[in-house]
Order: C-alpha cells, then sequence, then structure tokens
C-alpha cells in the first residue's frame, strides 16, 4: 500500500494550479462601462504609465460599452477603424494599446498593474498574454514584432517624449514572426526567473521608433500598430516545497504537474507528472513551455537522518531568523510561539517541535547574543596647535576578533566633507581642510569598520562630535 505524507502532499497538490497573479487578468471587471477611447481605469487596478498625455493612454472595449462619437468600445465591433471586429478571447472585454507610431506621440503605450503579491527571488514564472491586430478591412498599413511584457518593484508613472519607449528589460518579449492575425489571438509567453519583490507588471513596446521592427504591406505615412490585449498571467512554477521528510518503510509522491506544459522531466530521467521516491535524496523537475523551460527542486529528507541544529553566535541588534528545517503540519516553540518561524533577539536554548507524518520531531539549537562591536575611542576634543599634546584626532580600536576600516570622515555642521580617508590605520585628522587650518568649532566624525567572528561578518557604523579648539 503506498503511504503518502498526508499534509504534505495536500499543501504540494494545492500548488498545482498556480495562482495568476494578475488581477482582473481578462480586464472583464469593471467600475463602469466604457464609452470613450483612454478608459482603461474603469478595469481597475490597470492603469497607464503614461499619465500626462490623455490621447496616449490605453483603451478598454467591453461588450457592454458604448460606441459612440468619443470611440468604438463596445465588443466585438471595437477599436480604431470604422471597420475593426474582434471577439473577447474568454469573458467580454479586452484592452487595446499602440506599440508602434511615427506620429507626434512616444512610440508605444503601456498597461499597467500591480501584482498580487511580490515575485519571489530565485522562483521562475511562467508569463503570458495573448494579442491580436486591430487593422482597417481594406488597407493593412503596416505590422510588428515587438511587444513585451515588463516587471518593476514601484508604479512607474512616466513622460515620454515623441517616439521614445520605456527604457526597461522585458522579462519575456515575443519572438515570432510578425504579428499579423486580426481575426485570432497570438500568445505572447516566456519563462522567467525573479530577481525578488518585482510588484507590477507591464505590456507594452519597449523599444524606442528608431529600434522597432516593422513590415509594411502597403507603404504608408503615418503609420500605426494598434494591438488588442487579453488573458494576462504571471504564474509561479512552484509545485515542489523546498523540504519533505521521508518516514521509515515508507514512500512519497512528488507531484508537478503545470499547465500548459508540453513535457516534464525529471533528474532521474523519469517524464510522467507524479513520482514516487522511497529514498532521501534531491529532485529537480522541469516544465518545458514552449521555447523554455521552468525548473524547481526538493529536498527529501530521512526521518532517521534528519538534519541537526547547530548552536549559533549572532550580533546584538542585527536579529536572527529561526526556521523548523522540515514542513510539517504545526509548530511550537520552547517560548510558546507558534508558526514554522521566529525572530530571535536575545540569548538562550530554543526548541521547536514539529507534527509530521512521521510523528513529533524536535529540534533544538543554543543562541548566544553577542556584542560584535570594537571599543573605539575617539577624543571629544583637540587643540591643533603644534605643541605636540592633543593635536591630532586619532582613532584607537581595541577588538576581540579582526576587523578593517572601511571608511573614516569628518564634516563640518552643515554636512560639507572635510576630510575623508577610505581604509587603512591609523586614522587621524589634524583639523585642516585642504591644509588650511580650520577655526575653533564643533565637527563630525563617521567611522565605518567591518568586524569578522565566528557569526560571520558585519559593518558597524559609529559616530560623534569633536571641538577644535585653538
Amino acid at each position: 500500500m503506498l503511504l503518502v505524507l498526508a499534509a504534505i502532499l495536500w499543501w504540494a497538490l494545492s500548488r498545482v494550479a498556480a495562482q495568476n497573479l494578475v488581477p482582473n487578468p481578462g480586464f472583464d471587471e469593471l467600475v463602469d462601462c466604457p464609452y470613450a477611447e483612454n478608459q482603461i481605469y474603469l478595469a481597475e487596478p490597470w492603469t497607464s504609465v503614461i499619465t500626462d498625455i490623455p490621447p496616449w493612454i490605453p483603451d478598454l472595449f467591453h461588450e457592454c460599452g458604448q460606441s459612440t462619437g468619443l470611440g468604438r468600445v463596445k465588443v466585438p465591433n471595437a477599436g480604431q477603424w470604422p471597420y475593426s471586429y474582434q471577439k473577447a478571447r474568454s469573458g467580454g472585454g479586452y484592452a487595446g494599446i499602440f506599440v508602434f507610431t511615427t506620429s507626434i506621440y512616444p512610440n508605444s503605450e503601456y498597461l499597467e498593474a500591480p501584482l498580487l503579491e511580490p515575485l519571489k527571488a530565485g522562483t521562475d514564472y511562467y508569463a503570458s498574454f495573448y494579442v491580436s491586430v486591430d487593422a482597417p478591412f481594406i488597407f493593412y498599413h503596416c505590422f510588428t514584432k515587438d511587444v513585451a511584457l515588463a516587471f518593476s518593484d514601484t508604479l512607474v508613472q512616466q513622460h515620454l517624449e515623441i517616439g521614445e519607449a520605456l527604457e526597461m528589460e522585458p522579462a519575456i518579449a515575443y519572438s515570432g514572426p510578425f504579428i499579423m492575425d486580426t481575426l485570432g489571438w497570438t500568445r505572447v509567453s516566456g519563462c522567467y526567473t525573479a530577481r525578488g519583490d518585482e510588484r507590477y507588471v507591464l505590456i507594452g513596446n519597449f523599444k524606442s521608433l528608431a529600434e522597432t521592427e516593422v513590415k509594411y504591406v502597403e507603404f504608408t505615412y503615418p503609420c500605426s500598430v494598434f494591438l488588442y490585449v487579453e488573458d494576462v498571467s504571471v504564474r509561479a512554477f512552484d509545485p515542489l516545497p523546498d523540504t519533505m521528510v521521508l518516514c521509515a518503510g515508507e514512500t512519497l509522491e512528488l507531484h508537478a504537474s503545470f499547465r500548459d506544459a508540453s513535457g516534464i522531466m525529471w533528474n532521474t530521467g523519469q517524464t510522467d507528472t507524479v513520482m514516487v521516491v522511497d529514498a532521501p535524496g534531491v529532485y529537480s523537475v522541469s516544465a518545458i513551455m514552449e521555447d523554455c523551460a521552468l525548473h524547481d527542486t526538493v529536498v527529501v529528507l530521512s526521518a532517521e537522518g534528519l538534519p541537526v541544529w547547530r548552536d549559533t553566535a549572532v550580533c546584538r541588534g542585527s536579529g536572527l531568523r529561526l526556521v523548523a528545517p522540515v514542513p510539517g503540519e504545526s509548530y511550537e516553540w520552547s517560548d510558546g510561539r507558534r508558526g514554522r518561524a521566529i525572530e530571535v533577539e536575545e540569548s538562550g536554548v530554543y526548541e521547536v517541535r514539529v507534527e509530521t507524518g512521521c510523528g513529533d520531531l524536535v529540534f533544538g539549537t543554543e543562541v548566544e547574543v553577542r556584542d560584535c562591536g570594537c571599543a573605539v575611542y575617539v577624543p571629544n576634543a583637540i587643540s591643533p596647535n603644534g605643541d605636540g599634546v592633543n593635536d591630532e584626532l586619532r582613532v584607537e580600536f581595541g577588538c576581540d576578533y579582526a576587523y578593517r576600516v572601511l571608511r573614516f570622515g569628518v564634516y563640518d555642521r552643515w554636512g560639507n566633507e572635510l576630510y575623508e580617508q577610505s581604509g587603512g590605520e591609523p586614522l587621524k585628522w589634524d583639523g585642516r581642510y585642504r591644509g588650511q587650518a580650520l577655526p575653533s568649532g564643533v565637527y563630525v566624525w563617521m567611522l565605518e569598520y567591518e568586524v569578522e567572528g565566528p557569526w560571520g561578518r558585519r559593518v558597524v557604523r559609529k559616530g560623534g562630535d569633536v571641538a577644535v579648539l585653538r
């Protein structure tokens, strides 16, 4: 009989259908029905990067729209031209943006929305959206292949000049032939490994007018390319927990199915979406997505050989985060706190009891919180009169550990730098600025140094006042 850790299996299965992190991905949830062009803000929380040029704000099209003299916004007869026509790919709405123009405006419009949660550093994501060309029924002026999706850690609101584009590196970009399908939808997709804390998604053309690739079917000037945009998606490929525990005599199921994946490959050579493991080890899986691959890894530990926490030292004020080394159904710490992770600021012995399918497991460590800084002596007054007594501001160290000076500086009360020394010793200042004696007064010194001890390296910054007496 196949035995599985029930709680861990449920957790893994719940992540198979990864959540779409893009809100209102099909532009179907409306504050109100559109009745004119440039009303993308009615599909909250979508907005425009360019807000200071009203005609250059993305359009919103919907079945409930009212096509008037202010714009053709009622789906399916929506777009820039008298013969514009496009059915929604899903739901009842979609957006529209210019991605190339030889007119007096920036080269592209941009859609922008906040993600439901920030992207996690090192995690692979699959991003996609669909586009379709809005073109006149009779005259197909020009087409492009330059449309892409980018991420930002802040809301982007920017003014652009004629022919300019946002100077951002796209996360995914369309790489096929020129987009010329005016009836169907073309998918733009790709894989992206997050830097961490990306919070906004943007769609548009990130190339300037001069850089954009354009195909003229019948050369006309001016010329522009207007694309419908639908079904924006950003999903994490994270089907496996970081760690799993293999109970004695039992097996585990690893699940790695992912939407739209054309193939699954484990590092064991297996190609099924579900793999049964009966031995501890590191297991990784790749999901093939068109021209890219997504990756995830799990470490399977034996319940009979779980890692032992080492005692540790930490600098006072820097904090320490203790995380139970294995996942479980519940966590109970010796100080009464619950949850897999806790923050530690005081010395002591910390234990956590983890309830797992293999029974209760207990892990413990002794934490020592130390004062890591050096004893630094700096006089509070100097009298640089050349008598050989207290003529210089000298910095003296008393350290229990190896240290390295990074920077020492002296400033006046307005923050102007009077003296600077990058590294090296001795640290001393003679009360001069550019060779000229400074007047009596109070000055500020700042010191930055690095201490290396059993906790690793720590940068310490100190500062104070010194009076110059003449």
